[in-house]
């Protein structure tokens, strides 16, 4: 009896020591697995920072030619400049500035359902909810697109395209007739139009860009953090 009970005692404590080594392999396959994820977000991390840093710098550019574009509403500042001098301050009206990140690994983590594999709460949650955050970011780029779609409509509707292209790409137009540029200054719609995607382009920088940075940061922080303590 007691012979039986010793076996039984042993095969319990086989299974047992069986499973404990089986949970430590888990845990051990998914340290390596975080860390792998960690480093990687990282890098993406790091990447999508530098371009969002990139992209706020053409858009303050972007700012700064709306505001020299918008000179030329004043009469005498506009009698001042040729339809050469136009066509290269409406030029900067042409190029579409939004953010494009990397979010391969992010996306990968999520869809994969191995973000539980983070360990750290505050880095999970970030990381969760870092896409309704993206989400806004394009929205409010949509808005700033609509503006330029409509000035460039307007430009269609009361300037001229081929004069614009013309001299910025080094031409010298012989005969274009009455086709001008400067006809846009006296048309309100555009002036409106031009004035909202300015505001519109300044609060994308300063509000939606920068809360975006320090979301980024943030994220950079607590997983340097995470690597630095393993």
């Amino acid at each position: 009896m007691v012979y039986a009970i010793g076996e039984i005692f042993l095969v319990v404590v086989g299974i047992l020591i069986a499973l404990q080594i089986d949970n430590w392999n888990d845990e051990n396959k998914n340290f390596k697995t975080e860390m792998v994820y960690l480093e990687s977000l990282k890098d993406e991390f790091e990447y999508n920072l530098s371009v969002l840093d990139q992209t706020m710098q053409e858009n303050t550019q972007l700012i700064k030619d709306i505001d020299v574009l918008t000179r030329a509403f004043d009469e005498s500042v506009l009698d001042s400049i040729s339809e050469k001098q136009v066509a290269f301050l409406l030029n900067p009206l042409g190029k579409e500035i939004l953010y494009y990140p990397a979010s391969g690994v992010l996306t990968d983590i999520i869809s994969s359902g191995n973000l539980k594999l983070i360990k750290n709460n505050t880095l999970r949650q970030k990381l969760a909810s870092f896409s309704n955050g993206m989400q806004k970011i394009k929205d409010q780029e949509k808005v700033a697109s609509n503006l330029r779609d409509n000035l460039m409509q307007i430009a269609s509707k009361n300037g001229s395209f081929p004069l614009m292209f013309e001299y910025l790409e080094g031409g010298t137009p012989d005969d274009m007739g009455t086709a001008s540029n400067k006809t846009l200054f006296q048309v309100l719609e555009f002036e409106n139009n031009l004035e909202l995607y300015k505001r519109i382009s300044q609060t994308t920088n300063s509000f939606f860009y920068k809360q975006l940075m320090e979301e980024i940061e943030e994220i950079l922080q607590v997983i340097s953090q995470e690597l630095k303590t393993i």
